[in-house]
């Protein structure tokens, strides 16, 4: 995805695919944005001059990061990627594999489960749009959050930080939506990794 899709300052609203079964193995990538962009997580600092910027996490950025790494522990079937905590808003990677936990008519190829259940990100990208269209057919429109799904575990962890947020500074709060990219090829996936990394050294060029 082209960085033009970070520049709206203020839109994070789901970019939801229609009928895509979110608990699908897939790669999604993830935005979270703090209510009104106040600066909860921290700040960027330049440590000496033309070196780069560095992110300098808060206590609720402390937080923030931690409990995004303890997501897999929490949900199994989810692999990390790159993963960024900025002052006002976070990025990362949630890569879902195979749930044998999850009772759906959610279909997946030898290949696709081989792929997804191992560290090297190569999608069967017939597999998945086959599964793209056969979602379409069966009108699979329901926006209630089912285990397993990318909702579920993107409202787990933003309950979590609420909650021991709230212990530091009560005034904390999230924005109420999120923005969610279903990334469906390798060069969109390389793409979004360096931008990840890349969001603190960027700061100030354009609000991502």
């Amino acid at each position: 995805m082209k960085p033009r899709k970070f520049r709206n300052k203020y839109r994070v609203d789901s970019t939801r695919k229609p009928n895509w079964d979110y608990r699908r193995p897939g790669v999604y990538y993830i935005t979270l944005v703090t209510k009104n962009r106040i600066h909860f997580f921290g700040s960027i600092v330049k440590r000496i001059p033309n070196s780069d910027n560095e992110m300098h996490l808060s206590e609720l950025g402390k937080l923030a990061d931690k409990f995004w790494q303890e997501i897999p522990l929490h949900f199994p079937f989810v692999e990390l990627g790159n993963f960024v905590i900025m002052p006002d808003h976070m990025h990362g990677m949630l890569i879902i594999k195979n749930n044998p936990e999850i009772k759906s008519n959610i279909t997946v190829s030898k290949e696709e489960e081989t792929s997804f259940n191992s560290n090297v990100f190569e999608p069967n990208f017939e597999s998945i749009q086959r599964a793209y269209t056969c979602s379409i057919r069966e009108n699979m429109a329901s926006i209630s959050p089912k285990y397993g799904s990318i909702s579920t575990v993107v409202r787990s962890y933003k309950s979590v930080v609420s909650k021991f947020a709230h212990m530091i500074n009560p005034d904390f709060d999230w924005h109420s939506n999120y923005h969610d990219y279903v990334v469906l090829s390798r060069n969109a996936y390389d793409n979004m990794q360096r931008y990840t990394l890349n969001n603190p050294k960027n700061w100030g060029r354009r609000r991502t």
